[in-house]
């Protein structure tokens, strides 16, 4: 699959853990994998998520590559990609 054109695996995480929402634009620096993690987790912080859930979260969405962070982290919250073209993907 190739990240920033393709999301065929968007309706697998209709129904996050958190119903949290967060915009990512892959065209930004908040697009790269460690500033999603950062932000998913501030978000979650602020829902008032344990730290050790937290920490959870953090330790499977860098368990892999790129992908896998945008995976974990939709099944983890609502989230919305921009892709390089400027085109917004829901990931609910």
């Amino acid at each position: 699959m190739n990240i920033g054109t393709q999301y065929e695996f968007v309706n697998e995480y209709a129904n996050p853990k958190y119903l949290v929402g967060l915009k990512i634009d892959l065209r930004s620096p908040q697009g790269n994998a460690m500033a999603i993690v950062a932000s998913t987790d501030s978000a979650l912080k602020d829902e008032g998520v344990s730290s050790a859930e937290r920490k959870e979260y953090i330790k499977e969405a860098l368990s892999g590559n790129y992908e896998n962070v945008l995976r974990t982290t939709s099944r983890w919250i609502l989230l919305v990609i921009i892709d390089f073209d400027g085109n917004e993907t829901s990931m609910f």
